[in-house]
């Protein structure tokens, strides 16, 4: 084999490790909350959005961000006042509580990388 072909292999292989070493941590004021959808009568739920969308790059999860924002409680987006960060907010539930979530993407790698849940910083990416 080629060398191309050798370290093209290396990479295909050692690419899902990679993935997955890029996990979210909860900050110290973490509690449960989720998502809510009164469209569907059903909540996006932590685990959920950890699994399906944090750490994720925005073209990997385009279509997942689009249901969320038809059929969830979707408030609106904005970008942060340097450009270096877009957020969709959103409408849910924490302690029986309703709060404000904010999915926000970082400008730069183009990936989720924080949730604020009523303001607070909740999860964020794992570098």
């Amino acid at each position: 084999m080629t060398f191309l072909v050798r370290a093209t292999l290396c990479c295909l292989v050692a690419l899902p490790a990679i993935a997955a070493a890029q996990t979210s941590q909860h900050s110290r004021a973490y509690k449960p909350f989720s998502i809510t959808s009164t469209k569907l009568k059903k909540e996006m739920s932590v685990e959920q959005i950890e699994r399906t969308l944090m750490c994720k790059g925005a073209g990997d999860v385009f279509s997942l961000m689009m249901d969320l924002m038809q059929n969830y409680d979707f408030l609106g987006t904005k970008m942060s006042p340097d450009r270096t960060a877009s957020s969709a907010r959103f409408i849910g539930k924490q302690g029986g509580k309703t709060v404000p979530i904010d999915l926000i993407v970082d400008q730069s790698t183009r990936r989720l990388s924080w949730v604020y849940v009523d303001g607070e910083p909740t999860l964020d990416c794992l570098e």
